[in-house]
């Protein structure tokens, strides 16, 4: 029983557990109202002192590529899904809680908040944004779903993976051989800067070709990350040869310049920014290997009509994929193959790069 004038704060129970902590002073209030004293800083609270911390960091190592924060303090900490961003004068800092964080340009992170940030499909950013040495004002920066691209005339475009597809044909001379028509048919050499997904396809033998004909088809060539692609697009006359010994040659072909990227990117240093090795592989070593091995290879083959290349950078891919398909000679495509001549006949074509999720 309390003692006599002293009244409980919560009758009916005993005293010990009735008292409340003591009053606030007038005008302040607890963070987190009805916990007592002591756990009125919630986690998140500290949460956001770490990030902040660990932002701050990263942008005085950044330097200038940074700047400083727009908001000082904790002032500065927004929430996001998963975790906090902090805007700096050159750009916008995101980590998710207990990680780390990574830094984005203003045109990277103007995109990826358009598109929701991490509440998007593309998640949290697992790189700082990565500029191309090459061409001033273009880079990338890798998340943990896709990647953003940009470049001063594109702007900031977001992707996961590009599915390049061979469309079909359009014949503008036939061989000369004695036949009314022609019988083609492509052999495919495809050497990414990913030598892994190298790869060697065949389309049908396409019977009774015209000059004037067009022949519509799809067969997926590449699927993959846009990081530059060559393409060997070889032609062929179905006369008394074999076309799967055709793709042979193609195949071996492709596996020798294949070694000749592998020994190129070996030279390059694993840290320099991905844009520093994609044209220089691409341009430089894949394309011209892959033509000299394929003509070797099938230069002398009574089959063959003859074989071009279809060079595709990173930039190429994205911006590809978001191209419109006009018609060429009725087949709509983005974009067609130089003419394949060769004993009287003329080819060319005819391709599309389409956005696929992974």
């Amino acid at each position: 029983m309390a003692p006599d004038g002293v009244v409980p704060v919560n009758p009916g129970t005993p005293i010990g557990t009735g008292l409340t902590p003591p009053a606030l002073p007038s005008g302040v209030v607890p963070k987190n109202p009805g916990t007592s004293l002591g756990t009125g800083l919630t986690t998140p609270s500290l949460a956001s002192g770490v990030a902040m911390d660990k932002m701050d960091q990263k942008a005085g190592q950044l330097g200038a590529v940074a700047g400083a924060p727009l908001v000082a303090g904790l002032a500065g900490i927004m929430d996001v899904q998963g975790g906090f961003r902090r805007l700096y004068e050159r750009g916008t800092m995101y980590m998710r809680i207990g990680g780390t964080p990574f830094f984005l340009n203003q045109v990277t992170a103007h995109r990826y908040d358009i598109l929701g940030n991490t509440g998007s499909f593309l998640g949290f950013p697992v790189s700082d944004t990565e500029p191309d040495p090459r061409d001033q004002g273009s880079g990338l920066t890798r998340f943990e779903q896709g990647t953003i691209y940009f470049w001063p005339d594109l702007g900031a475009i977001e992707l996961q993976q590009v599915s390049v597809r061979y469309l079909g044909f359009h014949c503008f001379g036939e061989t000369s051989e004695l036949s009314a028509s022609d019988e083609p048919y492509f052999a495919f050499g495809v050497l990414p800067m990913n030598v892994e997904q190298k790869a060697t396809l065949r389309s049908r033998i396409y019977e009774d070709v015209d000059a004037g004909e067009s022949v519509a088809d799809e067969l997926e060539l590449y699927r993959g990350e846009p990081t530059g692609v060559v393409i060997s697009v070889n032609l062929a006359e179905h006369d008394e040869g074999d076309p799967e010994k055709y793709k042979e040659h193609v195949d071996e072909a492709v596996d020798k310049a294949a070694d000749g990227v592998t020994a190129a990117l070996g030279e390059i240093p694993a840290a320099g920014p991905a844009f520093a090795f994609i044209a220089q592989v691409a341009f430089f070593i894949a394309g011209p290997d892959l033509k000299r091995r394929v003509n070797e290879l099938l230069g002398t083959d009574d089959d063959h009509v003859g074989s071009v290349d279809v060079v595709l950078s990173t930039k190429d891919l994205v911006q590809l994929t978001r191209t419109l398909s006009p018609s060429f000679e009725g087949i709509f495509a983005q974009f067609e193959s130089p003419l394949i001549s060769g004993d009287g006949a003329s080819y060319k074509a005819y391709f599309e790069v389409q956005a696929v999720p992974f």
